[in-house]
């Protein structure tokens, strides 16, 4: 009997995920895994949810530094605080 962590005979890691790991076990190339996580029409409903179920099997989550990098958009706010002096009077 397959452990908890097996899913299509592929052991889940730990660390990163990345839909080239996807993509082995369904059988599909990663450009469709990428389409069908972006939830792109050109891919089958059937294809989108056994993606999406193998991604969630393994552990996937999206890179938001690789997704920055891509559309140029990061999407993080910065703020800057001046500290406050205090005057000091004679």
């Amino acid at each position: 009997m397959k452990s908890d962590n097996s899913y299509f005979g592929i052991i889940k890691n730990d660390s990163y995920c990345k839909k080239c790991g996807i993509a082995k076990p369904v059988a599909i190339c990663t450009a469709t895994v990428s389409k069908a996580l972006n939830d792109q029409k050109d891919v089958s409903e059937e294809t989108k949810h056994r993606i999406k179920k193998t991604a969630e099997a393994l552990g996937y989550f999206p890179n938001a530094a690789a997704r920055a990098l891509k559309t140029n958009r990061s999407y993080n706010m910065e703020f800057s605080l001046k500290k406050r002096r205090q005057r000091s009077y004679p």
